[in-house]
């Protein structure tokens, strides 16, 4: 039989249950910890394995293992050749191909979607249809909704209540039967054959606790054993009946999808691969099919109950993996997961992003898996190819006023005491870096000009002094405006360097943007919160909203963005009002950059404190669970900052870290 198969720990009756505890933290190595009390007792310990590893409970202690690419059939979802058996995945459709009619095969999932492979003659024959003739037990020569009973192609669950059905569609031990229209037969001892009849149900309302060894009893009498559950109490449970509504909605589901897999794979024709490539409305009906089968088929229904959170993603993962894809099936963005790449086959010479699409925990997702380059390469990331390759590094070259070892260090070509030489006061000059400290390029002139104080008119921030906003034409300093002023120095978040509290309500929503100064938006609550992407994010009030983002971590979790009001962009305003007493000696383009502040390390310990709290507010989705591979292509500058901070002033830094609840995983 074709029947689908989930991976999952039966636990066997006895006279005691054993127990389940969560430890906290991630693993790559023992997931699954057994132990024997004195009294005989068993218990498991389990600590989740890292996203790229899996752990398959084997009854005993066990280790995490490498995640394996999907294997894929013809008719199946793949975005690459090397996912699919056939060695060949159609770019057009994201689908395996396979074998045409007459060719000849090997395996019986050799050939395409609509064929089997024939056993006796070894080559692809197209499948029958309903009603025409079979040789029994091979439902692969039927049509993908069909199985041969009684020689001939016929529909599942179709058998009446009352009619003969052949042995070979009943599982002894339960009575279940794929081509009952009830799911269920009973056997005559007389006659030696089964009959379609009324399924049993269980007399007590589910789930029922029951105690281990003992009998859980149907309604027409027959029973099963009372089976163990996975959870810290060693509670037992009754099994599922064939009448039950779990089972008996799974026979629903199983009709309706059986007249939806007619482009899967004969072999694989209930499996997720081929319902991968269907519309969301199709997959639904998949997940509510398999979700129901895990319980009955697989016998989960007693595993599942008081599990735990590691349990859910550990011993019952099959069902409960299904539950959050079916849950989050309608959302419109999936995130992608960012893996250590460790199997690098199919990688090209110096390759540090290998991006492909793959099934994962019954999503297809996108993976990207990630190599760091060797010291004096970097890692390129583009919006636009999600694969990359290590190239030179380059190093941004100083500009006047900025720290400097070497004249090849700066933009001028001249480094002088650690520092980067400009044009002087009226000097000749082509962009706005080229003048030194207090300057500016007057690109009307192209001579260098003393930058503008309070009150002068201006078009940019550059022309004004390093501690000075250009608000409506104006210098003004930053952070200066109160509430109920009018800014256009305001971006599509609402984010205002001349508004006190950094902030401003918009009044347009389109170039050139104003606003007027408010008091800021503040999240619900402290620390990071997860959201499922694309969503809406509330500030406290629930006036204001941003979009819930993808993160860049191995889980494919998303995350609310910081508001105005919250501790990051507060610390970042003080931090920043520190520096604008300093920052006279930088160039007007490096006023907030380290590359001024390294000629002075007090300085440049506040400026740690600034950009890590500001990079905080602008990226804090992007920043959590971070492993090192991502921080060393995604966001290196941001932890290289946060170890420069601790190596300045570790005690003041740890502060800083707890405030910032950055969920590191190393």
């Amino acid at each position: 039989m074709w029947l689908l198969c989930f991976i999952f720990t039966l636990t066997s009756a006895s006279s005691q249950c054993s127990t389940y505890k969560c430890n906290t933290g991630y693993t790559k190595g023992e997931c699954i910890t057994e132990s024997t009390g004195e009294d005989a007792s068993i218990a498991y310990d389990q600590t989740l394995c890292y996203p790229e590893y899996v752990c398959t409970p084997s009854g005993s202690s066990t280790n995490c293992t490498l995640r394996q690419p999907s294997v894929n059939y013809p008719g199946e979802f793949c975005s690459t050749n090397s996912q699919c058996t056939s060695g060949s995945c159609d770019q057009a459709t994201f689908v395996c191909k396979g074998l045409s009619v007459g060719q000849q095969c090997v395996n019986p999932y050799d050939c395409g979607p609509g064929m089997y492979c024939d056993s006796v003659k070894k080559v692809c024959t197209n499948q029958v249809k309903s009603g025409s003739a079979c040789s029994q037990n091979n439902d692969y020569q039927c049509a993908n909704g069909l199985i041969c009973i009684n020689l001939v192609c016929t529909s599942l669950f179709s058998v009446a209540t009352g009619n003969q059905v052949d042995n070979d569609f009943v599982n002894d031990d339960t009575g279940f039967s794929t081509a009952c229209t009830s799911g269920y037969a009973v056997y005559d001892e007389d006659n030696q054959f089964y009959t379609c009849t009324k399924a049993p149900h269980s007399e007590n309302a589910l789930p029922m606790k029951c105690t281990p060894g003992s009998k859980c009893v149907s309604s027409d009498l027959h029973s099963k054993n009372c089976t163990c559950g996975i959870n810290q109490n060693g509670d037992s449970y009754c099994p599922l009946f064939e009448g039950d509504s779990y089972v008996q909605s799974m026979i629903t589901s199983w009709k309706a999808i059986a007249q939806l897999n007619s482009g899967c794979n004969s072999y694989r024709r209930w499996g997720y691969q081929c319902f991968a490539t269907q519309s969301i409305a199709n997959q639904i009906q998949w997940y509510t099919w398999a979700a129901n089968y895990t319980l009955y088929y697989n016998e989960l229904y007693p595993l599942i109950q008081e599990n735990q959170e590691c349990t859910r993603q550990i011993e019952t993962s099959s069902y409960w993996n299904i539950m959050a894809a079916l849950s989050s099936s309608s959302a419109s963005i999936q995130c992608p997961v960012y893996f250590c790449g460790t199997d690098k086959t199919n990688w090209g010479a110096e390759q540090c992003i290998f991006y492909e699409k793959d099934v994962l925990n019954y999503k297809v997702t996108d993976i990207l898996s990630l190599n760091p380059c060797s010291t004096g390469t970097t890692c390129p990331t583009s919006q636009t190819s999600q694969n990359s390759t290590c190239t030179a590094s380059t190093t941004q070259l100083s500009y006047a006023g900025d720290y400097c070892k070497k004249n090849e260090d700066c933009a001028s070509g001249t480094c002088k005491n650690k520092v980067c030489s400009g044009a002087a006061l009226a000097g000749a000059c082509t962009n706005v870096q080229d003048c030194n400290p207090g300057l500016y390029c007057n690109t009307t002139t192209k001579v260098c000009d003393a930058q503008k104080v309070e009150g002068v008119n201006c078009a940019s921030d550059y022309e004004c002094l390093n501690n000075m906003t250009c608000n409506l034409g104006i210098c003004i300093p930053y952070y200066s405006l109160p509430v109920g002023s009018v800014t256009n120095s305001v971006n599509s978040a609402g984010f205002s360097r001349a508004c006190n509290f950094g902030f401003a309500n918009l009044t347009t929503t389109t170039a050139p943007l104003k606003g007027i100064c408010a008091k800021p938006p503040v999240s619900p609550s402290t620390g990071p919160i997860q959201c499922q992407p694309g969503a809406k994010c509330l500030d406290k009030t629930g006036t204001y909203s941003k979009i819930c983002t993808c993160g860049l971590n191995e889980f494919g979790t998303a995350y609310c963005p910081s508001f105005e009001g919250d501790i990051y962009l507060k610390n970042s305003i003080i931090h920043m009002k520190t520096l604008m007493t300093k920052n006279k000696i930088c160039n007007t383009e490096s006023r907030f950059e380290e590359r001024c502040f390294l000629r002075d390390l007090n300085n440049l310990e506040t400026y740690y404190f600034y950009v890590t709290n500001f990079t905080m507010y602008l990226q804090l989705p992007a920043l959590q669970e971070n492993t090192e591979c991502v921080k060393s292509i995604y966001t290196e500058d941001f932890w290289r900052w946060m170890k420069e901070s601790y190596d300045h002033s570790a005690g003041i830094m740890a502060t800083l870290a707890s405030l910032l609840a950055i969920q590191v995983f190393i």
